[in-house]
């Protein structure tokens, strides 16, 4: 299906891109001395996370289709994104 096709260079793209900011990660915990814990959260603990993220990615979409002005989708988005750095990452790597 067409809408399904993508460029050849989207996989190459996300494929180094995932492989950067996963050396990233451990690179800038270990230099930044993150605590074990944070650098190892439970499962529950990323269960949430990841669920908190599809929140806000089904949010955003949802105000955007619901004709909400692009400002107030970037305000809405920018406090959900600081809380959920503080409550699930809150490490100098970040």
């Amino acid at each position: 299906h067409p809408a399904l096709i993508t460029a050849w260079w989207v996989p190459e793209l996300f494929g180094l891109a995932g492989f950067i900011i996963g050396w990233l990660y451990i690179l800038l915990d270990e230099g930044l001395e993150t605590a074990n814990d944070k650098k190892i959260p439970s499962p529950p603990e990323i269960l949430v996370g990841i669920s908190f993220f599809t929140l806000q990615y089904w949010l955003s979409g949802i105000m955007y289709a619901s004709g909400y002005d692009r400002t107030a989708i970037f305000g809405v988005m920018t406090a959900l994104s600081v809380g959920g750095y503080i409550k699930f990452d809150s490490t100098k790597a970040g």
